[in-house]
């Protein structure tokens, strides 16, 4: 009996041995370093579906052992005249979370180059040749009238032609510049990372066009990120996919589309413009603005009939943009009425007018001032983010701002603002980097 006493009392002193457990969870540290309080677009994820939003620096803690990948996208800050465009840098992503430690990740966000900006292509005639340009004023130049130098003045190759080499200007949806360039034929990209200091950047694709010897005026991106030309001798428009632009070369087109014949004659197609029903909007050199929709540009061929052809009653339509509501604005080139000069004008055609066929009736017609000898002569225009108008005047050399009120009012409005260039730039092209959200570009 005393050996069992013993046993038991043995035993009950084991059990009441302390024991020690080691953590089973880990911590990740992510600093965060932004222009803003909070940013959107900051995720965090790892083990067993693991997801986390965040939008500040932050420490996130009882997280399972594993790799944790941080992931930021870019974000814009608003300003009334365009937006300034964010992208970040991370580091230390994935992250290895052990149980008992802290890992550490750093997200640091930049302006991206280029954004926050308007941009002017054009060019300077140089003896036979012809310098290409694009300049960039930024949203804080564009608030008040002045004579400035831009923020960034780049330029492009010296080329032998009849034309100013860059035509028109596009930005796809990571703040790249793209151009097409008429005396070379080719369709050239400049990464958003060479916008932002002034020089010569080397092209990072460069797409050789099929028709040589020949105008190309016009390029724009659609809503899949596909990019359109279009070139005015032949009538031609071709597409190319996302994927055929990211490596330089000679493509073929994923779409080959030539115009039929406009009010019975030779087409010759001078800009282009998407609305937001994915149709594209040419005017034509014989007055005319037509509309091709999303489904008759799908496949190659010819655009026998448009969809729509709107005859204008004002001359010389030369270019044309949609403001946020689906109104459709032209540019009218100045011109010779049997030996004097007419000057140009900016117009409007409603929506509503947009859906047949006929004689325009514009909605309003805005006369434009000068400084120059010359009248307004008007070639490229463009909406901002609060729904104003900027527009660039080859004789006055400056581009200048109707306001979204002066709009309404039409008439003879004196600019809002005008920026006149210290860099002689023969402004053919506007673009906005960003552009305002609420408008169907792409």
């Amino acid at each position: 009996m005393k050996r069992l006493v013993l046993l038991v009392l043995v035993a009950g002193c084991s059990s009441s041995t302390p024991t020690s457990t080691a953590p089973a969870t880990g911590s990740l540290s992510v600093t965060v370093t932004a222009p803003v309080a909070t940013v959107t677009g900051l995720t965090v994820t790892g083990p067993n579906g693991y997801a986390k939003s965040i939008t500040a620096t932050t420490q996130l803690t009882g997280l399972a052992p594993g790799s944790y990948a941080i992931t930021a996208q870019s974000f814009t800050t608003a300003d009334p005249i365009v937006a300034t465009a964010y992208q970040a840098t991370v580091t230390g992503s994935p992250a290895t979370v052990s149980a008992g430690g802290t890992a550490t990740s750093t997200v640091s966000y930049a302006t991206r180059p280029g954004s926050g900006a308007l941009w002017v292509v054009g060019g300077i005639t140089v003896g036979s040749n012809t310098m290409s340009t694009a300049i960039a004023y930024t949203a804080a130049q564009l608030h008040a009238t002045s004579s400035v130098a831009p923020s960034v003045a780049l330029s492009f190759p010296v080329t032998n032609g009849r034309n100013i080499n860059v035509n028109e200007v596009a930005f796809d949806g990571a703040g790249n510049l793209w151009v097409v360039n008429d005396n070379t034929s080719t369709i050239v990209e400049y990464s958003s990372s060479s916008l932002g200091a002034g020089g010569s950047p080397t092209p990072t694709v460069t797409l050789q066009l099929a028709d040589s010897s020949v105008y190309w005026l016009a390029l724009a991106f659609d809503a899949k990120g596909d990019l359109w030309a279009v070139e005015e001798d032949s009538a031609a428009i071709v597409e190319f996919t996302p994927d055929q632009l990211a490596a330089s070369g000679s493509p073929t087109p994923a779409v080959t589309l030539r115009m039929g014949p406009i009010h019975g004659g030779r087409p010759n197609p001078l800009a282009m413009a998407f609305d937001g029903q994915g149709s594209m909007w040419l005017v034509d050199g014989s007055w005319t603005i037509v509309e091709y929709t999303a489904s008759q540009l799908t496949s190659s061929g010819t655009l026998a009939t448009p969809a729509v052809q709107i005859n204008s009653s004002v001359a010389y339509p030369y270019n044309l943009a949609f403001d946020q509501s689906g109104n459709l604005w032209l540019a009218h080139n100045s011109y010779l009425n049997n030996g004097s000069p007419v000057a140009g004008h900016i117009t409007e055609l409603a929506a509503s007018s947009l859906k047949s066929s006929g004689t325009a009736s514009f909605t309003r017609t805005l006369n434009l001032p000068t400084t120059s000898p010359y009248l307004a002569f008007p070639v490229a225009i463009a909406f901002d983010d609060n729904g104003d108008l900027w527009y660039s005047d080859i004789t006055s050399n400056w581009i200048a701002e109707f306001t979204a009120a002066q709009l309404m009012a039409g008439g003879n409005p004196s600019p809002a603002v005008t920026i006149t260039s210290t860099t002689p730039v023969v402004g053919v092209s506007l673009a906005f980097d960003p552009h305002a959200t609420s408008l169907p570009l792409h």
